[in-house]
C-alpha cells in the first residue's frame, strides 16, 4: 500500500500556525494518532493537502 503525505500544523493561542511536521503514513487513522501524540501545549490540526481533517487540542 502506498503512503499518504499529510501535514501537521502546531498552532498559537490565535490560530497562526509556527510549525509544519509533515506525516507519511499508510492510513488517515495512522495519520491522526500521529498528529494526536504531537499535542504538547498548543493546538495541532492535521491536513491532507487543502482539506482540514482533524484538531487536537491540549488536555491542560
Amino acid at each position: 500500500m502506498p503512503l499518504k503525505y499529510y501535514q501537521a500544523f502546531e498552532l498559537t493561542a490565535q490560530d497562526e500556525a509556527i510549525a509544519r511536521i509533515d506525516i507519511h503514513c499508510q492510513s488517515l487513522e495512522d495519520a491522526k494518532e500521529r498528529a494526536k501524540q504531537l499535542v504538547q501545549d498548543r493546538p495541532v490540526e492535521l491536513w491532507e493537502g487543502p482539506m482540514r481533517i482533524a484538531r487536537f487540542e491540549p488536555l491542560n
